[in-house]
């Protein structure tokens, strides 16, 4: 008797940590939109707010992965790959929801690319208030982290000519383009080659494991896109009680991160930059957000 494994299109991973509510509307988003063959897998990350209950009673159908601790972004979503069956992963984040039926439009241009089984996607990030939410880049070079602290690449001329290590400039996000990195947030690619290059490295505990992980693929030879038609909400630093100085000092823990593993004798030009330009966020933001000014005076303890 020969036995037959099946292998369904794709695999939706969402790690939770205390995201009850937004766990909830970001899978009630995905039922109710996507026609798609697909499964959802759930890790919880030792949550403390019944979230994992809440999938267990109200979806049924999804599959969970439970922690007895918080093992990091990058490990529980390589918990949730092991025990996928589809054919493409979709990492996404437990504070997004989506629009316009997100998965299906997205795969409606990926059927229609002859190279898709050699890239990663990503798709439009939107505010609650429906603004474009920058969400991709280029590679940190020293030239372009220092552009980025110094507030170069802001300049008119200089955000439309140059690629930014983070494209904050909204009119990039207007048509589709190949990039270096996308968020964490929504990135699809197919199983095997998130496979091939071990999946997230999981000594990055949370922040910059997307463009760690995107340089390996790349490094591969698979390219990373955006799509533009596609969008999704993201309701960015939704779960955590100060989501901004979370998110700048996570920014400087991973570019060191990053560096310390891809370009070590680059290391101390590197935290001279992100010293000076925290240096001079702190003199800003001193004046006009104190808040800002001790994310970034938090920050400088990471170097």
């Amino acid at each position: 008797m020969v036995s037959v494994i099946f292998f369904m299109l794709l695999s939706i991973i969402i790690v939770s940590f205390n995201t009850k509510k937004l766990l909830e509307k970001c899978l009630e988003s995905i039922f109710s939109q996507t026609k798609a063959d697909f499964e959802v897998i759930v890790v919880d990350n030792a949550s403390k707010d019944a979230s994992l209950e809440m999938v267990n009673k109200k979806f049924t159908q999804v599959k969970t992965v439970q922690n007895a601790e918080n093992v990091g972004f990058g490990a529980a979503n390589n918990q949730g790959a092991k025990v996928a069956s589809g054919k493409w992963l979709l990492f996404l984040n437990s504070d997004t929801e989506l629009t316009d039926n997100t998965i299906d439009t997205v795969f409606a241009s990926i059927n229609k690319d002859e190279n898709s089984k050699s890239k990663v996607y990503g798709c439009t990030l939107l505010n609650g208030d429906g603004s474009i939410q920058p969400s991709a880049g280029f590679f940190p070079t020293l030239g372009r982290v220092f552009a980025q602290l110094l507030f170069l690449d802001d300049l008119p001329f200089i955000k439309t000519t140059v690629n930014p290590y983070q494209q904050n400039w909204l009119g990039f996000y207007q048509k589709d383009r190949e990039v270096d990195w996308i968020t964490g947030a929504y990135l699809l690619l197919p199983k095997a080659k998130f496979a091939k290059v071990g999946g997230f490295d999981e000594s990055i505990f949370m922040y910059g494991e997307e463009i760690d992980l995107c340089y390996r693929l790349k490094q591969n030879g698979i390219s990373v896109t955006f799509l533009h038609k596609p969008r999704l909400f993201h309701y960015k630093g939704a779960s955590s009680e100060d989501g901004f100085k979370a998110a700048v000092v996570g920014e400087y823990k991973g570019l060191v991160t990053f560096y310390k593993k891809h370009h070590p004798s680059k290391l101390p030009l590197l935290k001279v930059a992100l010293y000076l330009g925290a240096l001079l966020r702190i003199a800003v933001f001193g004046i006009i957000n104190q808040k800002k000014a001790t994310a970034y005076r938090a920050a400088l303890e990471v170097l």
